[in-house]
């Protein structure tokens, strides 16, 4: 198999994943996340709160780097497949109009 192929096969396996499973999951945790966030942030500022703050934002930055990579290869697998429909078109051509276009 082709990289390019790899990389469409990898892409549609993320966007599945992504629709079926991982969306409406990360979509509930970063709720809850900001929830939780919400409520320490209008309480008196003590140690406890400020850690509490701390590690949400934390778990907050996680959830968006992992959910930004996901779309990174949901976005890749688009390309690879536009790239291989495009190979393909050339491939189709006749020798004449892949010299007229350049290839």
């Amino acid at each position: 198999m082709s990289e390019a192929m790899d990389r469409a096969v990898l892409g549609d396996q993320a966007k599945a994943a992504w629709d079926q499973f991982i969306n409406p999951y990360v979509s509930l945790i970063k709720a809850d996340y900001m929830d939780k966030l919400i409520d320490l942030s209008s309480r008196p500022l003590d140690e406890r709160a400020r850690q509490g703050i701390t590690n949400l934002s934390i778990a907050l930055r996680v959830s968006e780097m992992f959910e930004g990579q996901l779309r990174k290869a949901i976005a890749d697998g688009e390309a690879a497949k536009k790239e291989i429909g495009r190979a393909s078109a050339i491939a189709n051509m006749s020798p004449e109009a892949r010299r007229y276009a350049g290839y």
